[in-house]
């Protein structure tokens, strides 16, 4: 669905996959000490590779933000041609969704870096 509309797939991605994604992360990953794995909840966040929980509150305010930006000024800071029907609306939100997706992606530590290592974390 991506090269055939990126538009409709950074909908389907953001509202159903990420809010779904990230809703488990943010209520149901247990803060204290984590018996399974024998690590604190600071211990995890520590070795995360990506996003830690810091990290995925900022983007999700800026992609919960990015509508209401879009609907206050629909030029976007003179990005978009201004948006004449909801159908408009959505397809900019999610011209702004897939680039905040690309952007989120290439920013977190050890994904897009040339330190990353070349050899998953759970190796040894």
């Amino acid at each position: 669905m991506l090269f055939v509309d990126p538009m409709l797939s950074a909908l389907v991605g953001w509202l159903v996959s990420m809010t779904s994604r990230q809703a488990g992360h943010f209520f149901f990953e247990p803060r204290g000490y984590d018996h399974v794995n024998h690590a604190t909840h600071e211990h995890k966040e520590e070795i995360k590779v990506g996003y830690n929980l810091q990290r995925k509150v900022v983007l999700m305010v800026i992609w919960a933000l990015s509508p209401l930006v879009l609907y206050v000024d629909p030029t976007l800071f003179g990005t978009f041609t201004p948006w004449a029907t909801p159908a408009d609306f959505m397809r900019q939100v999610a011209k702004i969704w897939l680039t905040i997706g690309i952007g989120g992606s290439c920013s977190a530590p050890s994904i897009c870096s040339s330190s990353a290592t070349s050899r998953p974390a759970w190796s040894g």
